[in-house]
């Protein structure tokens, strides 16, 4: 089965406008030690998981692609309950486990 479009898992318009005023604010990826371009916006805990954090702009992070594209990914696709560990404002805490 496809997966479903962007619009349909909730990214519209209200995540535009929050998308883009966050990256224009934090445009370096947030991830421990990288100071590349942020080029995506990701949610610190996941949206399937918690729902209720979508729009809320303490649960953002702005991400370079290869942190967005390999080290968090990998982390959210593990079956763990919390993938990773964050700090007390909800930022990742050093590398992943191995």
């Amino acid at each position: 089965m496809p997966r479903p479009t962007a619009r349909k898992r909730g990214y519209d318009r209200a995540w535009d406008k929050l998308r883009a005023r966050h990256i224009a604010r934090h445009p370096r990826c947030e991830w421990p030690g990288c100071t590349e371009i942020a080029k995506v916006v990701d949610h610190k805990r996941p949206v399937r998981l918690f729902p209720h954090l979508r729009l809320d702009p303490t649960n953002l992070m702005s991400l370079c692609v290869k942190h967005h594209s390999s080290d968090k990914q990998k982390a959210e696709h593990r079956n763990r309950p919390r993938p990773l560990r964050f700090d007390r404002n909800g930022y990742p805490l050093g590398p992943l486990p191995k």
